[in-house]
């Protein structure tokens, strides 16, 4: 119980930042490249994980993804550097 809620808020939290970060750039459409960390993973998942893979693995990348920290997540792509990806 307690893992899907977590689950649940990290899946909230990304779709949040994608939508904020959507809005900043003046578009709502879905096909634009990602911009952010957040919104790269919410494509990644979208895509690639979701629908593919088995139940337990994809229960095990949501909850990685949820111990991401907030600011790494809304960082521009192009700013993140190997040393904030060690750090995390």
């Amino acid at each position: 119980m307690k893992r899907e809620a977590g689950d649940a808020e990290a899946l909230r939290r990304i779709e949040k930042l994608q939508k904020l970060e959507l809005e900043k750039a003046g578009s709502g459409v879905a096909a634009a490249p990602p911009k952010t960390l957040a919104m790269l993973l919410v494509e990644f998942f979208a895509q690639h994980v979701d629908d593919n893979l088995a139940p337990k693995t994809i229960e095990r990348y949501h909850e990685q993804a949820a111990y991401i920290d907030l600011g790494l997540l809304s960082m521009p792509l192009a700013d993140i550097t190997p040393l904030h990806l060690n750090r995390e």
